[in-house]
């Protein structure tokens, strides 16, 4: 699990740093910001036995619940930006119909 969360992790690095992914938005998978998840997932495999994540390892269901939001982010998942985007109304506005 460790090798495919690191290959999710490097695509969302690389997103962050040139493709405009702001890493200040928060992720609603994992309820992080996106700095956040990058720093979750670069701590859970640093850990003693977290390189090589067997079936069986007790490390495995979070590096896996990281691999999968990361991935959900790289395929453009639900993250909620800083800054709100700009949309303005109408002036007076539409009626009902």
């Amino acid at each position: 699990m460790a090798y495919m969360l690191s290959v999710q992790l490097a695509a969302l690095k690389l997103d962050v740093a040139y493709a405009g992914v702001d890493g200040n938005a928060f992720d609603l998978c994992s309820h992080m910001t996106v700095n956040g998840l990058i720093g979750a997932a670069c701590d859970s495999m640093t850990g003693p036995g977290n390189q090589l994540t067997l079936a069986g390892n007790p490390s495995r269901p979070g590096q896996e619940m990281l691999k999968n939001c990361i991935d959900a982010i790289n395929n453009n998942g639900a993250v909620v930006p800083v800054t709100p985007c700009p949309f303005s109304f109408p002036n007076p506005p539409a009626p009902c119909p």
